[in-house]
């Protein structure tokens, strides 16, 4: 739908143009033209042209940005006219004050710009593929809000705290995020939480908050705690989508305007109010006085499980759950002394950082446990018939016992450093 009225604002914008080109031929005919009146028609055909296709968000950036581009380049030549003509330069032309060939150097530049803007429109209107903004509205609208409530949000591009859970296959760490929202106004809430990385919302409330609806936007999968099921829950991320396409936000930019854009059409609102920075350990909703932690509200009612949340263990503990499994062993010297003779019939040097009270041999796969830190992360001796394990794996050295004798660090090949 979408496409198909871009093309016919592009295909419209075209004879604006023409239109323009064979009236400056009239007025050639009729009287010379101002070749720099003539372009500065042309840019504004231009510039409308381009404006039409975009929303409204996007329009007044083009015209923010179209004015500071005019200051700067009327500034520029205006220095252009003064510094020629103390050098006494003969060839220059003025133009209310500025040097008229800078000027139309600088129109011709922006007149590109703008040409590309509208190609790169064109080239999206051809495109087969449906927008996210394509998607019917009654596919994601939430149903039965109120006349009158307020959308706010929080954004973050990953949690606070390690959540010691895994929620789906992705390496990335699960980390939680708690909020508190404090809005005993009178005026129902949606709640709107957005996180690039996977998390796990942790939210309560006042007394006196109504939170009447919860909008999920992520690229990976997040899971929500602290709200009856009563409340309606809407996910929107790459790995659950309730039909209106994943979307975060954690700053000021592009992926702010399409969160909007598409919270418009789940809730019919845009965001009256952002958080993107906690306060200490939490974010807080509202007003950040008065907040009596002893009285919040949070629901016991949904689970991590609820959301295919397994739990894992988290940094030494999580290793020593792993030795407890049978997953890994400790090693010892005789251990790191193999893996010492296969870097000697390698001809490599026999540098490590393995120390036998911290250093295992890995037996079965495993995922490896969330929230070890440089100064904790255990080295792990690999076998040669041993898996790489999964999860979080960037801050852990592995020697390998294959005919190499090689490190890795994370899932990079390495030197081993003393």
């Amino acid at each position: 739908m979408i496409a198909r009225t871009l093309a016919a604002l592009i295909m419209a914008a075209f004879p604006i143009l023409t239109t323009m080109s064979a009236a400056a031929q009239d007025v050639e005919r009729a009287a010379p033209p101002d070749p720099m009146v003539q372009m500065d028609r042309i840019l504004e055909a231009q510039l409308k042209a381009v404006s039409d296709l975009l929303s409204p968000d996007l329009q007044q950036s083009l015209a923010a940005s179209q004015r500071t581009w005019i200051a700067h380049r009327d500034q520029h030549c205006a220095f252009e006219l003064q510094f020629g003509q103390e050098q006494g330069r003969a060839r220059l032309r003025e133009d209310n004050g500025r040097e008229a060939t800078c000027v139309a150097r600088f129109n011709q530049q922006r007149l590109t710009e703008l040409q590309r803007y509208l190609t790169t429109l064109m080239e999206f209107a051809r495109k087969p593929q449906k927008s996210d903004l394509d998607i019917p509205a009654q596919r994601c609208r939430l149903a039965g809000l109120p006349k009158k409530f307020e959308v706010h949000a929080v954004g973050t591009y990953a949690g606070l705290t390690v959540a010691g859970v895994k929620l789906d296959d992705s390496t990335e760490e699960v980390r939680n995020a708690k909020v508190i929202v404090n809005r005993p106004v009178g005026v129902p809430t949606v709640l709107v939480l957005m996180a690039f990385d996977p998390v796990v919302w942790q939210v309560s409330h006042t007394p006196g908050t109504n939170i009447i609806a919860v909008v999920v936007g992520g690229h990976y999968r997040q899971a929500v705690l602290g709200v009856p099921k009563a409340t309606p829950v809407q996910l929107n991320t790459r790995r659950d989508n309730d039909g209106c396409g994943p979307f975060y936000a954690y700053d000021a930019g592009a992926d702010l305007a399409r969160a909007n854009q598409l919270l418009k059409r789940i809730t019919g609102r845009a965001i009256d109010r952002l958080v993107l920075r906690p306060a200490g350990d939490r974010f807080i909703v509202g007003d950040d006085s008065g907040i009596d932690e002893a009285a919040l509200v949070s629901s016991p009612e949904r689970t991590i499980g609820e959301y295919g949340g397994i739990a894992v263990g988290i940094g030494e503990a999580g290793i020593a759950a792993l030795a407890e499994q049978g997953k890994i062993r400790p090693a010892t010297q005789a251990d790191i002394a193999a893996w010492m003779t296969k870097r000697a019939e390698a001809n490599r040097p026999a540098r490590h950082r393995m120390k036998p009270e911290n250093t295992f041999v890995i037996v079965e796969p495993f995922d490896m446990p969330a929230g070890l830190t440089e100064r904790t992360v255990p080295s792990f001796i690999l076998p040669e018939d041993a898996p790489m394990p999964t999860g979080q794996i960037k801050h852990v050295w592995f020697y390998r016992m294959d005919t190499s004798g090689g490190c890795q660090f994370g899932r990079a090949r390495t030197e081993c450093l003393k």
